[in-house]
């Protein structure tokens, strides 16, 4: 039997420990031509060309870190946030948000 912090390791599995550290950076220009709204939470889907995966937002192709584990077809759901040095997309999980 697994414990906890072997379960949370597993591949497919999201280390919201580790995608804190680390947010999709972007440009502005490309932040407005996305129209992004500061606070807004996007869907976006995983996908493979060639050997990488990438992010598709809005028709838009972003890189993947390597080490995220995601799966061609998965669906990332991101929030926005807009800062002095530009704006970062990070991991956002619904299901761990209290119901209002």
């Amino acid at each position: 039997m697994l414990s906890g912090a072997e379960q949370a390791a597993l591949p497919g599995r999201l280390n919201p420990i580790y995608l804190e550290g680390r947010p999709l950076q972007l440009e502005t220009p490309i932040a407005q031509q996305l129209g992004l709204r500061d606070g807004q939470i996007v869907e976006a889907s995983v996908e493979l060309r060639g050997a990488a995966l990438k992010l598709l937002l809005n028709g838009k192709l972003f890189d993947l870190p390597a080490a995220l584990r995601f799966r061609p077809g998965d669906s990332v759901f991101l929030r926005a946030h807009q800062g002095a040095n530009g704006w970062m997309l990070k991991i956002f999980d619904p299901a761990a948000q209290p119901a209002a």
